[in-house]
């Protein structure tokens, strides 16, 4: 009896401390977990990924979100790539991203700019409904101090300022890469000595690019997936030809020719071969860019047009390209290579 007795005492002392101890550490894990980053802000690094390049797990965490603190817990840390790598397929119909259910979520692209008044117009408008778009910039046009002003005023209104090279050169693949470099860091320079920032994206002009560009110029580049070809059929001289021809005024004539690139679609004929260019709101996707030119005296009120169709529809969010992007998956980085959303085309994928 009396080693039964010592066994069960011996026990109870054994799982008292067994209690304890757990509430010890429970306590410690507890009181230190508010050093630990959230879920929303842990970086991973992908597997396969590009030295030094992180990617963030969350569709909606801080690109600015440090690994030191939890690299120095675990020194490494790694997901299935198709997390968080760019999607080479089109996603979803509408967003994935929870803060965005439901919505097809588009950018609105001007390029050639800054123009000395229609860029003004283009940002009074962008200010007035609400909404960024992304400006891919032709360095050559940052001469004066009235449209360096107009890119500062452009990006602290919340646009993207992208670079669209220097000089604006076609073909852009004939061009040395030292003349593609060159190109890039000029109009690179001029913007960063405006804004304090180098541009992340790039549009060579035209949408000419191939492998040794997209490998050497160290930018995402973007392209579009809806052309409004405003710079032909919203220019100055074709609706005054269209007025002309139709024995209207200028003013019926370009609410004619806005209302055919958003809502009816029109033909065009290039290279002696005649073409249709579908209606904007009819090309429409989760992921669309869209380009326009704020060169031109109604790409403007175009844009504004359809900006309200948007807004009207309750089915759209409008961002810039880089913010877009981000809210389905990592940031664009160099190499990446987009038509809309989702990447179409990488430097390391064998579809050259």
């Amino acid at each position: 009896m009396k080693l039964q007795k010592i066994i069960s005492i011996v026990t109870i002392i054994i799982s008292l401390s067994l209690i304890i101890y757990m509430c010890v550490v429970m306590s410690m894990d507890s009181g230190s977990s508010n050093s630990l980053p959230s879920p929303d802000n842990i970086v991973l690094r992908t597997p396969g990924s590009s030295a030094g390049v992180d990617s963030i797990a969350s569709p909606t965490a801080s690109t600015e979100s440090s690994p030191t603190s939890l690299a120095t817990l675990v020194p490494t840390m790694t997901i299935a790539p198709t997390q968080s790598s760019v999607t080479s397929v089109p996603g979803g119909k509408t967003s994935t991203n929870p803060n965005y259910a439901g919505k097809k979520i588009i950018s609105i692209t001007f390029d050639d700019g800054p123009h000395p008044s229609n860029t003004a117009k283009v940002l009074d408008m962008l200010k007035s409904k609400g909404v960024n778009a992304t400006f891919f910039i032709l360095g050559e046009n940052l001469y004066s101090d009235s449209q360096k002003a107009l890119v500062k005023r452009a990006y602290d209104e919340g646009n993207e300022i992208a670079n669209h090279s220097y000089s604006h050169p076609l073909p852009f693949t004939s061009l040395s890469i030292d003349k593609v470099k060159e190109e890039l860091n000029k109009t690179d320079n001029a913007i960063k000595s405006i804004i304090g920032e180098v541009p992340v994206l790039f549009r060579p002009p035209g949408g000419g690019y191939n492998q040794s560009i997209s490998e050497n110029c160290g930018k995402a580049i973007i392209l579009w997936s809806i052309d409004s070809r405003d710079w032909d059929y919203l220019s100055a001289k074709k609706v005054k030809n269209y007025a002309a021809d139709n024995g209207i005024s200028e003013e019926e004539a370009k609410d004619k020719l806005i209302d055919d690139v958003l809502f009816n679609g029109f033909t065009y004929t290039a290279n002696g071969k005649q073409y249709t260019n579908p209606a904007i709101v009819s090309q429409l996707r989760h992921g669309s860019i869209i380009l326009f030119h704020d060169i031109h005296p109604y790409s403007g009120e175009a844009a504004g047009k359809l900006i309200d169709y948007i807004k009207s529809s309750g089915e759209f969010e409008i961002m810039p390209v880089s913010e877009m992007i981000k809210t389905e998956q990592r940031a664009p980085q160099a190499g990446d290579v987009y038509t809309y959303m989702w990447e179409t085309y990488a430097t390391k994928k064998q579809n050259w």
